[in-house]
């Protein structure tokens, strides 16, 4: 039977055949609180669309939750709003600082639900200094096949800090994205997924980004990862998320396939 709750979401975008709605309940983990969105937008949007919600937003010395009393804040405005409408709304943070978790306090960060992290920000290996790699035009990549080495030992230590979902796995800057299957080897890909399975984290995958390829989450099917779903907004604009039953369906995924959704710490 199909999930009248998933179906009711995939008819409101007309976005995926009935055919590849499944027979259980998602979480979309990457709800973040910025722009127009608000905690009670997304509880809102819960109810609408059967998806459930789980909210987030940027942690980090240049993003908006950039110390203790912020981050404090933000999780208190959350549970509040899911306290007034009754609901269980899940709070969690994208950390874009590797050092994040020795750089907030240890008890709020106990608070949380869920830590989402990816790997789309690396550190100058002379500098030091953070590098958004989606902004192509303020580096170079002189020699590829070194920078994608050091980039798999960033992809690697990412995966060794205590998140729950490694967002976008497998992302490659628009620089080398048309060659991913070259830079993307087995071997790399197998390494990425062993270390998730060992660290327990989920892999995601979002709504509007073609990472990672159908290969990559077979493969990570087949090894036993476990796997996560997020839109990754940028407003209140409900996005398309036609690629979640696209990639359900095409690798052949099952609700045993998802990552167990956590205990709210709502208090």
């Amino acid at each position: 039977m199909i999930c009248r709750r998933f179906l009711i979401l995939c008819v409101c975008f007309s976005m995926i055949s009935a055919s590849s709605a499944q027979d259980f309940t998602l979480t979309d983990y990457h709800i973040h609180i910025r722009g127009e969105m608000t905690p009670e937008k997304a509880i809102e949007r819960e109810k609408r669309t059967g998806v459930r919600s789980a909210v987030l937003e940027n942690a980090g010395r240049e993003w908006p939750l950039n110390n203790d009393e912020t981050l404090r804040e933000f999780i208190q405005s959350c549970r509040a709003a899911a306290k007034k409408a009754g609901v269980e709304l899940l709070v969690g943070i994208q950390v874009n600082d590797r050092d994040w978790f020795r750089f907030y306090d240890p008890e709020i960060l106990k608070s949380l639900d869920f830590v989402l992290a990816d790997t789309m920000i690396m550190n100058d290996p002379e500098t030091g200094k953070p590098i958004r790699l989606w902004q192509t035009d303020l580096y170079t990549i002189e020699d590829e096949e070194a920078w994608m080495e050091r980039y798999m030992r960033h992809n690697l230590q990412i995966l060794g800090e205590p998140i729950t979902i490694l967002a976008n796995p497998t992302y490659l800057p628009e620089k080398l994205a048309d060659r991913y299957d070259h830079f993307w080897t087995e071997e790399r890909m197998r390494a990425i997924i062993a270390k998730a399975i060992e660290n327990d984290i989920a892999l995601e995958i979002q709504a509007g980004s073609k990472f990672p390829s159908a290969k990559f989450i077979k493969m990570a099917k087949e090894m036993g990862a476990k796997f996560s779903v997020g839109t990754n907004n940028f407003n209140d604009v409900e996005l398309p998320i036609d690629r979640w039953g696209r990639m359900i369906e095409e690798c052949g995924l099952s609700e045993s396939d998802f990552m167990e959704r956590p205990t709210t710490k709502n208090k």
